[in-house]
């Protein structure tokens, strides 16, 4: 596994920085945006990571694939230091304390190291970046990578099981406090689905346990708030979570939602084994 970690680190580095720099398939104009975003973090200093789903959809999806959002956490300055810098542009607070910004085609969700919800409320982690990766609810999302390498090195990239969970094609539990569970059971389902993964039994069990405190239709209104869209309808929530209780009970160790092949995106697929 050792060799295969070095081996996906090296190519999300290489992914990451064709996307920085300007060598993918996004269109100039479009992606310029996102560039004046990072330089306003750069010009003040900042020390910041990309987090999460950005660095899994680039390292799935290619470089020349658009990420829905960018995630950036932000070392050693606060909320209202962030909001100072972004105050031209349109944006709100999250509930987190963070800023959620819309920027000119892109939504970028910057946030202080401090402020991400397990490092302040748990006391299980320290406010520093090694710490960061093991916070997310997700395995496939437990990643970052400097915005800015350090001059004359290599991007550092920091993981928490995320590489583990691609060469596997498995969703599971990283870390499992989280103040919103129904959403960790929207986003679980749409990400098993979209990337076509299977889900482990820890992260099926919980998945079947707080869905019984919730209806489907209350699922889809979760799946709105979250996303800004509906793509998943309450039936088919109903029936994934009726198939996960099916292979649970029937002892499967990996379980994969019955998602039709023209319903899922494509992978980029240079590296993943066929099942």
């Amino acid at each position: 596994m050792a060799d295969t970690q070095i081996r996906l680190e090296r190519e999300l580095r290489t992914k990451l920085t064709r996307f920085l720099s300007g060598t993918s398939g996004v269109r100039a104009a479009h992606r310029q945006a996102l560039f004046e975003v990072f330089d306003r973090i750069k010009s003040n200093k900042w020390e910041a990571v990309l987090f999460g789903g950005t660095l899994r959809d680039l390292m799935l999806y290619g470089p020349g694939h658009s990420p829905r959002d960018i995630d950036i956490v932000i070392s050693n300055v606060d909320a209202d230091q962030i909001a100072a810098s972004f105050m031209d542009c349109s944006s709100r607070r999250t509930r987190f304390g963070g800023l959620h910004l819309e920027y000119r085609g892109w939504l970028v969700d910057v946030w202080s190291l401090h402020d991400t919800w397990a490092i302040k409320n748990s006391g299980k982690f320290r406010a520093d970046f090694d710490d960061l990766p093991r916070t997310t609810f997700l395995n496939v999302e437990a990643v970052i990578a400097d915005l800015v390498p350090s001059r004359g090195k290599s991007r550092n990239i920091r993981d928490s099981g995320f590489f583990d969970a691609i060469s596997q094609r498995l969703l599971d539990i990283n870390y499992e406090e989280n103040p919103f569970p129904t959403l960790c059971v929207v986003r679980s389902l749409i990400t098993a689905a979209r990337l076509r993964f299977s889900i482990s039994r820890k992260l099926c069990k919980y998945l079947l346990h707080h869905a019984e405190r919730v209806s489907p239709e209350e699922l889809v209104d979760v799946q709105i708030k979250h996303y800004g869209t509906c793509t998943r309808k309450a039936e088919e929530f109903q029936f994934w979570l009726h198939a996960i209780a099916s292979d649970y009970r029937s002892g499967s160790q990996a379980i994969r939602l019955p998602v039709a092949p023209e319903d899922q995106l494509h992978l980029f697929e240079e590296w993943l084994p066929a099942w």
